[in-house]
């Protein structure tokens, strides 16, 4: 079977509380790690499921003792206390992606140490991360300074661009023109475009856009 470990906030969250793993800059990280498990194979670790666990009844006179509920018995709050201790070493959510690699590789290794020391009557296979994300703000705010700088780059490339050839100012009001007249015409606008070239091509091109639509 596979046990799934969230730490989530509040929200989204089936128990309440906000229970989101930490990094060490504070950032609080939503996180779900898959750990698989299976019954023992062992006869004697087996019958110590049966000494230590109380079943559950089921219908029919059946009872019955899960394997999740033997992992949440001998394993379930070492596992996850060992899980924020992982994420708190590390500086903050991309530190921890670089080393993605890394962190499962200590995560399964805490766990198998978790079960060696509890002797948890189960046999672990393996554990990984199959989802870790900051806080939305954070998110957010990377992905708004990702795109400044991509906005800032551009510019820095255009501005480039008009000192080595003055030219290409031109070109560039060609454009936004061009860009503008389009927008209005598919939404039926009238529009007035005044420019203070008068370079031909542009006058000529933007023509070709206004002609036949409500615009002048």
């Amino acid at each position: 079977m596979t046990v799934r470990e969230k730490f989530q906030e509040e929200a989204i969250n089936d128990d309440a509380g906000d229970d989101r793993v930490l990094t060490r800059d504070g950032v609080p990280l939503t996180l779900t790690v898959y750990i698989r498990l299976t019954a023992p194979s062992d006869e004697q670790m087996r019958d110590t499921i049966f000494d230590q666990m109380t079943p559950a009844a089921q219908q029919d006179r059946v009872s019955s003792i899960r394997l999740e509920d033997v992992y949440v018995r001998f394993a379930k709050m070492d596992v996850r206390n060992r899980i924020r201790g992982i994420v708190a070493s590390y500086d903050n959510y991309k530190s921890l992606y670089a080393d993605f690699g890394g962190v499962n590789e200590r995560i399964n290794a805490e766990i198998s140490g978790v079960f060696e020391k509890n002797r948890v009557p189960l046999s672990f296979q393996n554990a990984g991360i199959s989802n870790a994300k900051p806080d939305q703000k954070v998110w957010d705010a990377e992905n708004e300074k990702v795109a400044a700088q991509a906005r800032a780059d551009a510019m820095t490339v255009m501005s480039e661009a008009i000192k080595s050839d003055p030219n290409s100012l031109v070109t560039l009001k060609w454009q936004y023109l061009q860009k503008i007249a389009e927008v209005s015409a598919n939404n039926g606008t009238k529009l007035i475009i005044i420019t203070d070239t008068q370079d031909p091509e542009i006058a000529n091109r933007l023509s070709e856009v206004i002609a036949g639509s409500d615009l002048r």
